[in-house]
Formats: C-alpha cells, structure tokens, sequence
C-alpha cells in the first residue's frame, strides 16, 4: 500500500505541475476570445461614427470651399457626440476632402486595448476604420449613361461634338475605357465622371475627368410610365399633309412624310408597336407634350432634313419628361437622330433600356433652355454638336429630381 500511495502522490504532483504550467496559456486564450469579441463591437461602433462624420463632413463641402482642416474640425465634431469620453482615449481623426468629387474621407485610428489576450499575443495592435461620403446629385446631369459595364457607353467618333453647358457628363460603366472619345471627337463639359476609365487623348476632352465615380442609380426610376389606351388609329398613320394630332395611343407607330408639317396638342402621346419617324423635309412640333415609346420597335428616327421643335410636359406625371422609353424594351433598342434641324428638344430624354444615335452634321439642342438625357447608351458618329444646356431657369418645363443639383449626401464606401 505504501508503494501505491507514493505512485498517486507523484501523479497527482505531475498533474497540478501540468496544469501550473498550463494555466497562462489557458487564460491567455479565453482573454483573447474576450478581447476579439471587445474588439469587434468596439470596430462596429467606430464604424459608425466615421459613417456619420463622413456624411457631415461632405454636406460641410455645399456651404463652404473644402478644406482637410474644416473637414477634419466637423469630422472630430460628430466623433466626439457619437463617442463616451471614456471611448475617445488615444483615438485620432483624420478627414480629407476631394472637392472635384464632391466627396470627404474620415479615418478612425485606435489602439486596441488588450487584456489577458497579451499572455498569448505579445502586444496589441490598431483598430482602423474608413468611410467616404459624397455630395453625387450636387451637380446638374445632362448625360447619365446608366449601363454598368459596357465598353464606350458613352461614344463620340469621327468629328463629333458632345457639349455639357454647366452640367456634368456622367458614366456608370466600370469598363476601364467606359467613356471613349477618338478620332477628332470632343467631349466638353465642366466635369466629366466615369466609374471607369476614358478612352482617347488629351485633345478629345476639354473639362475635369475624374474617375472611380460612385455609380448613380436611375434618377427617374420612381416615375410611372404611361399606360397605353385603345388605339387612335387601327394601324400605322401616315401623315403627309399638314395637320395637327391630338394625344393619345398610335398603334403600329406614326411616319410623317412629303414634307408634311405636324403639330401635336398638348398631352400625352403613346407610339405603340412601332416607330415615331420624321421623313426628310418634314417638321414636328409641339409645347408641353411627352412621348412614350413602348412594345415592339417602338422607337423614334429623325432624318437628317426633318425639322424637330419640341417642348416636354409642363406638369402632370410626365412633367419635365420629352421621351420616355419603355422599361421592359431590350437594351439593343436603338434611338437615332440624323436631322441636321433638331435644334429644340426642350427637357428629358429618359431611355432606360435604349442607346441614342445622333450622326447629324449639324448643331443639335442647342437652342433648348435645357437638354437632360439618361440612357442606357449614347453615341455620337459623323460631326454633329450636341449642345447640352442647363438653364433651367430660362424655360417653365421642370427639371425631374435627380438631374437638377439636390443635397443628397451618401456613402461611397
């Protein structure tokens, strides 16, 4: 008995020695299980401090010139009501700014405190967090290119113009040449802003290209498209006389010809299941008045001598919108203007699924007091200017939200 009772003794011994040696490297991970766990809350609620001083910092950018201290002052501002005091030991604050973007930067940098974690670890390490916010519907838009990835979503080739007057030219497309100017071409506009790339020289741009842009959801995609009635006409008409048309639903599309000169009243027009065309010397006119093309080959084709002079809705749901194209249409849908006379397209060119072709020679929209255009795509062939103005002020069609300048603020990333 005495030899057992030794044996269990020296067992006993190794046991308790074991776990003695043991016991750090037990607490030092159970602590450091604690102290992660710490550690991710703590991150979360440093992230949504620099959330919400990004965002004020970038609203900051509307009322005053931009710079990184003012940033830095307003960021610090919201972090300190955002935080305990007993939160703010150690904790450092830096804001930067990017005026052409409209956008401000706020880091948030903390030591992590650490607990039995150190036994295991060693040391201690940083928190860092990061939030951008930006002031996207500060500037007027007069182009929207909504396609997310295509290459060249907004086109110009040979001789072409396309013209911004104090309005941005806009491109959602991450493609790295998603906005291409080549040739002899020339986009012009205060800014231009791609989520991707550019794709020509210096000479074919004139104003800031910025890239890396936050992609813009569809502004007008809360508006309601027309629902279509019983036809006006059984099929196709044909004008090739003088005369004026009244709203309403065009089965199989509408063709003016023989130099018939149009004139639409007032109100809503729907061209279902076929096209709006303009023949050579013909002419269309017609104030406060919106189109909406939809089904089959529903699309819109104005010859290079046909005279184009339209005004959009003054009010109702199709306020400040021209030309409407159906949602459901495929994006292969293709919209084209060659009139060398289409000098009045007074409001919003809204093509969600379409591609706008302009090949004219000649200047175009440039006598509207505004020309707003969102689309799938845009292209501009052969030498025509298109002349994008943006006063608004200058005519009683309304300019839809999301393309006159809001102080929308949101986060980037």
């Amino acid at each position: 008995m005495t030899i057992v009772r030794r044996w269990r003794r020296s067992q006993d011994g190794n046991v308790v020695l074991a776990l003695g040696l043991a016991a750090p490297v037990m607490l030092g991970l159970v602590g450091a299980a604690v102290d992660y766990s710490t550690w991710v809350n703590r991150s979360t609620k440093l992230q949504k401090a620099a959330d919400a001083a990004a965002m004020a910092a970038a609203a900051d950018l509307g009322v005053t010139s931009g710079t990184t201290a003012r940033a830095t002052g307003v960021a610090q501002a919201v972090v300190d009501a955002h935080l305990e005091d007993a939160e703010m030991a150690g904790l450092v604050v830096e804001a930067s700014v990017d005026v052409a973007s409209a956008s401000a930067t706020v880091l948030l940098r903390q030591e992590r405190q650490a607990g039995l974690s150190r036994i295991v670890s060693g040391g201690s390490g940083m928190l860092e967090v990061r939030a951008t916010a930006g002031r996207t519907g500060r500037q007027k838009l007069c182009v929207l290119a909504l396609d997310p990835a295509r290459s060249g979503s907004v086109m110009l080739d040979a001789s072409a113009r396309l013209t911004g007057i104090d309005c941005t030219l806009y491109v959602n497309s991450t493609d790295p040449k998603a906005f291409a100017s080549k040739s002899a071409a020339v986009a012009k506009a205060p800014k231009m802003c791609s989520a991707g790339g550019y794709e020509g020289g210096a000479g074919n741009f004139s104003g800031d290209r910025l890239t890396d842009c936050p992609v813009i959801p569809d502004p007008l995609i809360s508006r309601v498209a027309p629902v279509p009635g019983p036809c006006t006409s059984a099929s196709k008409l044909v004008v090739n006389a003088d005369r004026t048309l009244l709203p309403g639903t065009y089965c199989e599309g509408i063709e003016i010809k023989s130099g018939a000169r149009v004139t639409l009243a007032a109100g809503t027009y729907v061209v279902k299941d076929g096209g709006l065309k303009v023949d050579d010397n013909s002419s269309l006119y017609g104030r406060d008045v919106s189109i909406y093309f939809t089904g089959t080959n529903a699309n819109f084709d104005f010859l290079s001598s046909a005279i184009i002079d339209l005004g959009a809705a003054r009010s109702g749901p199709m306020a400040g919108i021209l030309f409407f194209g159906d949602r459901a249409a495929p994006d292969t849908r293709e919209f084209k203007i060659t009139s060398n006379y289409a000098r009045t397209l007074i409001g919003t060119i809204y093509l969600p699924r379409g591609y706008l072709t302009v090949d004219a020679v000649n200047t175009v929209a440039d006598q509207s007091a505004y020309t707003a255009i969102v689309l799938q795509r845009l292209e501009l062939k052969q030498a025509p200017n298109l002349v994008l103005n943006s006063n608004y002020e200058a005519t009683d069609v309304p300019v839809p939200a999301g393309i006159r300048p809001t102080d929308d603020v949101r986060l980037i990333r």
